[in-house]
């Protein structure tokens, strides 16, 4: 087995030493002492029940963005990228809550966790093989910039469904006013005014 050294991922990656050697799991380090599960879906602004599985749509879009980059890139894994992990709120509770944590050392516990299984490769994929099935960093902008326009999509939609329900109560508000006028003026024997006689259909 070979053993590579925090300073070799280091250099070769481009990434500080600094900060907590991050081993994963609740408890990861004495310092933060002051993390809960809790703490941390308050802290990324989870909007669900933490009964279950936790889904990323129910997080701001910043933090989706934020966690599509996690797990595809530094905490790359199969399966469900919709689902946030309790290590994946921990992780990015201490990073939005400014905490140091040693890269190199979480890669290299990341890898330890694949040793053993042989129908699965490295959380890190080897870019000089053509078939790999980690996406590139181009195809993650990809999907966050239609992530983004799918989301604006969404928000116009509803924004012009809005409208129309406005619009709609504001019809049928004047035609209920002009019925209440026109039996005031049957009642009363009054003239209309332009606006109260108007066709209901012309609106």
């Amino acid at each position: 087995m070979r053993v590579i050294p925090l300073s070799a991922i280091a250099s070769l990656c481009n990434l500080s030493m600094d900060g907590v050697p991050f081993r994963g799991g609740l408890n990861a380090h004495e310092s933060w002492e002051s993390y809960s599960l809790q703490e941390g879906l308050v802290t990324i602004g989870y909007r669900g029940n933490v009964v279950g599985k936790l889904s990323v749509n129910l997080v701001p879009t910043e933090i989706r963005i934020l966690h599509y980059l996690l797990t595809y890139t530094i905490l790359p894994r199969g399966g469900n990228h919709g689902v946030i992990q309790h290590e994946d709120v921990l992780v990015m509770w201490a990073m939005l809550k400014g905490y140091k944590i040693c890269w190199p050392f979480f890669l290299i516990q990341h890898m330890l966790k694949f040793q053993g299984k042989t129908n699965k490769p490295i959380g890190y994929a080897d870019p000089s093989e053509p078939p790999s099935n980690q996406p590139s960093l181009r195809e993650i902008m990809q999907a966050i910039q239609n992530m983004e326009l799918n989301m604006n999509q969404r928000m116009d939609n509803y924004q012009a469904s809005i409208d129309q329900r406005f619009q709609t109560f504001e019809r049928e508000q004047r035609k209920i006013w002009r019925s209440i006028r026109r039996m005031e003026a049957w009642t009363f024997n009054e003239e209309l005014d332009e606006d109260d006689n108007q066709d209901e259909d012309d609106d």
